[in-house]
Formats: C-alpha cells, sequence, structure tokens
C-alpha cells in the first residue's frame, strides 16, 4: 500500500507471473484510476521535480515494492521532460535513473542478478549525469535512500 491518497494498485506486476497491467484484458490498469490532470502536461523542471506529486507517487510505489508501477509513473515524467539539442537534459537524465532503478531492483527480484547490476550501473551514471548538468543533489539523495532500501548495493 502507498501512504498517498492515490491509489494502490491492486497487485505487484511481474512480467511473466502476473497479467501485464495494460496489455492483458485482466490487468490492473492502475493509470486509469488516477485522477484527472496528474499525468504531466507540461514538462516539470529539475527544481520542481522532487515536490511533483507524480514523481512522489512513484517514490511512495517504488518503496512499496510495486516496482513496474513506479517505473511507468515516472516514465510519464520522462517523456514530457524537456528535451535537450543534441544532449539529454538533467531531467531526462535523473528520470532515467530513477526508471532504471525500478527496473533493477524489479529484474533483482525476478533472479536476474547480472541484469540488476547491469541496469543499477546505469542508473548511477546517469544520476552522476544529472548531478554534474544540473541541481540534482536533492534528487540524488532520494535516489540513495531509494537504493538502500531495495537493497541494491
Amino acid at each position: 500500500m502507498t501512504g498517498s491518497d492515490l491509489p494502490s494498485p491492486p497487485y505487484r506486476h511481474r512480467p511473466g507471473r502476473t497479467p501485464h497491467p495494460e496489455r492483458h484484458p485482466d490487468g490492473h490498469r492502475f493509470f486509469e484510476r488516477l485522477p484527472p490532470g496528474l499525468l504531466p502536461a507540461d514538462p516539470v523542471p529539475l527544481a520542481a521535480l522532487p515536490d511533483a506529486r507524480l514523481f512522489r507517487y512513484g517514490e511512495e510505489l517504488f518503496r512499496a515494492r510495486y516496482w513496474w508501477e513506479a517505473h511507468a509513473v515516472w516514465e510519464e515524467l520522462w517523456r514530457a521532460a524537456p528535451r535537450g539539442e543534441g544532449a539529454e537534459t538533467p531531467e531526462r537524465e535523473a528520470l532515467r535513473a530513477f526508471i532504471q532503478l525500478a527496473a533493477a531492483a524489479l529484474r533483482q527480484e525476478l533472479g536476474g542478478h547480472r541484469g540488476s547490476r547491469k541496469l543499477l550501473g546505469a542508473a548511477l551514471s546517469g544520476m552522476e549525469r544529472a548531478n554534474r548538468a544540473g541541481a540534482a543533489a536533492p534528487l540524488a539523495e532520494r535516489f540513495e535512500r531509494l537504493r538502500a532500501g531495495a537493497g541494491l548495493a
């Protein structure tokens, strides 16, 4: 369960073990139960990401071990993030790091330790790039707390 007023999906999706949330007829379709206006219509600037309701919801889902669902939430923010000219923006780098962190946690839970380490390495590199390029320190701290809580070394 999440601690917010936003709904918890009825199950934690595990690829190959549970119905795909969006593609399978029995999927939980948790995006359909989210309040209107929660999904971003406009890019969220880097400094505003830690306080963005959808970002915090992703964190809650992650802490509750809804790895796939956290990944999906952060991906919505990533899709709406500002794009750079020829290089990724700090917003996109940081959000991709959180997406990869969720994927690493899911892969680890499913027994794919090698894949989990590879995803975690990519996530750490992305967060480092975001930190060098902009004011991502508050996000980096949150990233590290989530990583530690998930037992990802």
